[in-house]
């Protein structure tokens, strides 16, 4: 995923010849143009990873539905709270 700012981001598709991409701590992406296509490449370590497809992202509810998720995970582990709460162990 790439971010543009803060609330613009995008899923980039890359070849599979991009075998470093996993363990990137850091990318960088080439620009033909003023903007980035699918002409242009990801760059990392000394690979050149071309960008097939370019995806654009809803950050709103993409962060709508972690915390929907983590407010789901949360009831749930109020629900599986063992039922000796309160009473000194036997």
């Amino acid at each position: 995923m790439l971010y543009t700012t803060i609330s613009d981001a995008y899923m980039l598709t890359v070849d599979n010849t991009c075998p470093e991409l996993p363990f990137a701590q850091t990318i960088g992406v080439t620009s033909t143009t003023s903007s980035i296509t699918t002409f242009d490449s990801v760059l990392v370590r000394n690979d050149r990873c071309r960008i097939m497809q370019i995806q654009p992202i809803d950050v709103k509810r993409m962060k709508a539905d972690k915390n929907a998720r983590a407010a789901e995970e949360a009831a749930l582990s109020k629900q599986l709270t063992p039922l000796t709460r309160g009473r000194s162990p036997a």
